[in-house]
């Protein structure tokens, strides 16, 4: 089995960007799923842009409830 995991040594880092506005019928299945994924090596970094709804409150949930999560605001 080295040769899996020399393999997963050699895999990229990926940074995965989601900007979003007043997005919260979506934003909470659509991170959710991608923290499901089982690549291994990446990042989301989850933009609001100045949100009127509850986009912003649930992205901070679930970036308090995982460590692949980051979140960017924009005003």
């Amino acid at each position: 089995m080295p040769h899996i995991s020399n393999t997963l040594k050699n895999l990229p880092f990926v940074s995965i960007i989601v900007p979003a506005r007043n997005e919260e019928k979506h934003i909470k299945r659509c991170l959710l799923s991608l923290l499901s994924q089982d690549y291994p090596y990446f990042e989301i970094i989850a933009i609001d842009d100045n949100s009127t709804d509850s986009t912003l409150y649930i992205m901070n949930n679930i970036k308090n409830k995982t460590s692949k999560g980051k979140k960017l605001d924009y005003p």
